[in-house]
């Protein structure tokens, strides 16, 4: 068996293990649904892959259709409700604009992390790998990052404008002024994007 085909069957696999923890499959993504959003998991295979050897990924992802509404310089109210009356996955584009991360980047060396599997090989460690990564750590992530007071404090780290967002959606629109006030004093921060971003905080509700 090529070693494509093996990373297949390695996702396909996982379903059963990622069905018991309420997650459902489209294509090799898993998601689960929550009350602003998806939890999202999917498979992202390096486009070195051959039918040799071929190496994956896990990407993580919490779509917010709200927060990403929040995202522009002049956002329209009221904003998107969920669950939406029709499902449907996120777009890339959506998933790229809400958080995010590798798996790698919640191990403990802080990295990119890629799997391997050679054509012909056994494919069961790394299926047990996979497995113990997405529950030790995937699945944790997702969790904590569906909720908007501990996405905001992660935020707060290199983000002050996304934490200021999340602030808006939980009805906190004193820290959501305090953040959006110290991106301002920020010393890359032009006077142009501090008025912009003071306008997006008329727009939502924040008194600056």
């Amino acid at each position: 068996m090529s070693a494509v085909e093996l990373v297949a069957g390695i996702v396909t696999s996982l379903a059963a293990e990622l069905r018991a923890a309420d997650y459902k499959k489209s294509g090799t993504m898993f998601y689960r649904r929550f009350d602003r959003g998806l939890r999202l998991l999917g498979f992202q295979r390096s486009r070195w892959s051959s039918a040799a050897e071929a190496q994956f990924t896990i990407n993580l992802c919490v779509y917010y259709p709200a927060l990403i509404a929040l995202d522009t310089d002049e956002p329209r109210l009221p904003l998107p409700t969920w669950p939406p009356a029709k499902h449907r996955m996120p777009t890339l584009a959506e998933r790229n604009a809400s958080p995010s991360t590798r798996i790698g980047q919640v191990m403990l060396e802080r990295r990119d992390h890629w799997w391997s599997v050679t054509d012909g090989s056994d494919p069961s460690p790394v299926h047990d790998a996979v497995v113990g990564a997405i529950h030790e750590l995937g699945i944790p992530w997702l969790d904590h990052a569906s909720d908007l007071a501990w996405l905001a404090s992660y935020y707060r780290g290199f983000s002050l404008r996304a934490a200021a967002r999340c602030y808006v959606l939980l009805g906190d629109l004193a820290a959501a002024r305090d953040a959006l006030l110290a991106w301002t004093r920020e010393d890359y921060v032009t006077p142009e994007a501090t008025e912009r971003a003071l306008r997006w905080g008329r727009i939502v509700g924040v008194d600056v």
